[in-house]
């Protein structure tokens, strides 16, 4: 079960390269991000579903079929607790009287509210990263952003191998583990080793970024929309 966890944490993240919607203009993610945060919070019921919809068909549109089955699968982990908690502090007394239709809406909200977060990460294209802080003077950083977006995907991928030889061996989980997170740490410093001039040097040149305007035009197409909706 945590391979499989971990495997779709690593395709809900990482599945997909340097395309889409991580090309566009980190102004248009940052107001798009706000927009949707803020639409969320004010708690409207059918701007809640709204936002599941718009981050399902973007996530569809943009990661395909494989990363919304993963980000499903993830989003119901906490949805799940959540809503069961709540049912079960609601039926024992231990808090207030909570109805089965709150309990749903406990359920669709925090299943909405991962679906969100999963998807701004898988947007993040860390040589934005890279260029915003080689412009501020924080060069010795900028590496930083752009080495842990390398090792991450490597190091899942990795945890995986070493469980799966686990079960082949028939081990137990807990006796995996630690092989499994010394793999993890063994990856990080080979690459720590292999790119050693770029880690310890300061960067001085941006990377170029060919930006996308198509999915810049889907940004500003949902961000208005999310926007008009939500001031209604």
């Amino acid at each position: 079960m945590i391979g499989v966890l971990i495997n779709h944490i690593y395709r809900s993240m990482f599945l997909t390269g340097d395309q889409g919607l991580k090309n566009t203009d980190s102004i248009l993610k940052i107001i798009f991000v706000f927009s949707t945060i803020y639409s969320f919070i004010l708690f409207k019921e059918y701007l809640t579903i709204y936002l599941l919809t718009l981050f399902i068909i973007l996530g569809l549109i943009d990661k395909g079929v494989k990363w919304f089955y993963s980000v499903s699968i993830l989003s119901l982990i906490p949805s799940t607790w959540y809503s069961l908690v709540a049912y079960i502090f609601s039926i024992t007394g231990i808090s207030e009287y909570v109805s089965l239709i709150r309990i749903l809406w406990i359920f669709i909200r925090t299943y909405t509210f991962t679906y969100m977060i999963i998807f701004y990460v898988s947007i993040i294209n860390p040589l934005n990263i890279y260029n915003l802080l080689l412009k501020i003077k924080l060069s010795r950083y900028s590496i930083i952003p752009v080495m842990t977006w390398r090792i991450i995907p490597y190091s899942l991928n990795n945890m995986i191998d070493s469980l799966a030889i686990g079960q082949l061996k028939k081990e137990k989980t807990t006796q995996r583990l630690a092989p499994a997170i010394a793999s993890m740490i063994e990856t990080g410093e080979l690459v720590k080793e292999s790119s050693y001039y770029k880690i310890y040097t300061k960067p001085q040149i941006e990377i170029p970024i060919k930006k996308s305007i198509k999915h810049n035009l889907i940004l500003i197409i949902t961000t208005i929309t999310t926007i008009t909706l939500t001031l209604i």
